[in-house]
């Protein structure tokens, strides 16, 4: 039985108590494109019965941390997790890009849902996931874990997009910036955050 989100339940075998089981449809080839139609300008929802996810991180002018937003919605563009964190650690703004992926496939294993698409705003990282010649940069381990975690959670694609179209997961790393918290929301998001989005 694959796993979608119908009348606002996970439809889907999840085991709760020792740990939980995705069960869907393998994957077809994982897609992902390095670049943006020029006529795109804001998100679009996944088809039907899908989920789909958009990170995006900020670094501080300090350099000592960084934000990330991640935020998965269904195919009615309804909210179904969002979070916004702060990691520590300095890196360039790619390897952020990378590691805010990463922080959403996460949440989506942690929370057992299968999410078919993933979007970020930078057009290398979408490559960086997509190329299959060996890495010869510092950030090769999260490259290696975020192929890992588009498996187990069921990515097939990767694009990168514009930043109004990841409005929602820039706002959330405002929200990481200005509040100095980590914040977590299950099927909600204050209007303040989505507002426009």
């Amino acid at each position: 039985m694959g796993a979608n989100f119908l009348g606002g339940r996970l439809a889907g075998r999840i085991s709760r108590g020792l740990g939980c089981s995705l069960e869907f449809p393998p994957p077809p080839l994982l897609l992902l494109t390095s670049a943006f139609p020029s006529s795109f300008s804001g998100w679009h929802p996944p088809p039907q019965g899908g989920f789909k996810f958009n990170t995006d991180p900020v670094v501080p002018s300090d350099g000592s941390s960084f934000n990330i937003g991640a935020v998965i919605r269904d195919a009615k563009g309804q909210v179904v997790l969002v979070v916004s964190k702060c990691l520590r650690g300095h890196f360039s703004v790619e390897v952020c890009e990378a590691l805010a992926l990463r922080e959403g496939l996460c949440l989506a294993k942690q929370h057992c849902l299968s999410v078919g698409w993933a979007e970020v705003d930078t057009a290398n990282v979408a490559a960086g996931v997509n190329s299959s010649k060996p890495c010869k940069s510092v950030a090769c381990f999260v490259f290696d874990d975020i192929s890992s975690l588009c498996k187990d959670v069921g990515v097939f694609s990767c694009m990168a997009i514009s930043r109004v179209g990841n409005g929602l997961a820039h706002n959330l790393t405002s929200l990481a910036i200005s509040s100095l918290r980590d914040h977590l929301w299950q099927g909600y998001c204050p209007s303040f955050l989505c507002a426009g989005c």
